[in-house]
C-alpha cells in the first residue's frame, strides 16, 4: 500500500490548475495544487481502506478456517478409525485362516506320518518274511546237499 500517487495523477492535477488563472499569486496556486493532491490521496486511501479486511473480518475468517480444520480433522479421524477397524477385522480373519490351515497341515502331516510308519512296518514285515523264507530256503538247500552227501557215501 503506497501513500504516494502515481506521476500521471500528479501531472494531471497540476495541468488542471493553470497558473494564469490564479492571478500571479504563486503561493495560492501551489496551495490549491497541494490541497487537490491531498484530496486525491485521501480519496485513494479511503477507496483502499474500503476494500481492506478489518480485524473483525480477519478474525471471522480465522474462526471459519479453524472450524473447517476441526471438521476435516474429525472426518480424517473417523476415516482412520474405520480403516483401522477394517484392518483389524482382516487381520483377525487372516489369523483365523492361518490357524485353520496350520491345523489342517498338522493333521495331514500326522496322517502322512502314520501312513508312512504303517508302510514302513509292512515293508519291514515283508523284508523279515522274505529274509526268513530265504534263510529257510538256504537251510533246506544245505540240508538237502548234506543229506545227499550222506546218502551218497
Amino acid at each position: 500500500m503506497s501513500i504516494f500517487l502515481d506521476k500521471n495523477t500528479i501531472k494531471q492535477i497540476i495541468k488542471e490548475h493553470k497558473y494564469s488563472e490564479i492571478g500571479e499569486n504563486y503561493e495560492l496556486w501551489l496551495e490549491k495544487i497541494l490541497i487537490d493532491i491531498i484530496k486525491e490521496l485521501r480519496e485513494e486511501q479511503e477507496y483502499r481502506n474500503s476494500h481492506l479486511a478489518t480485524k473483525e473480518d480477519i478474525k471471522l475468517i480465522l474462526e471459519k478456517m479453524d472450524l473447517r480444520f476441526e471438521l476435516l480433522q474429525k472426518e480424517m479421524n473417523t476415516r482412520f478409525e474405520n480403516i483401522n477397524t477394517r484392518f483389524e477385522a482382516m487381520q483377525k480373519e487372516n489369523n483365523a485362516r492361518f490357524e485353520l490351515l496350520q491345523k489342517e497341515m498338522n493333521t495331514r502331516f500326522e496322517a502322512m506320518q502314520k501312513e508312512n510308519t504303517a508302510r514302513f512296518e509292512a515293508i519291514e514285515k515283508r523284508f523279515n518274511t522274505i529274509t526268513w523264507v530265504i534263510g529257510l530256503g538256504f537251510t533246506m538247500i544245505f540240508l538237502s546237499v548234506a543229506l545227499f552227501n550222506v546218502f551218497k557215501s
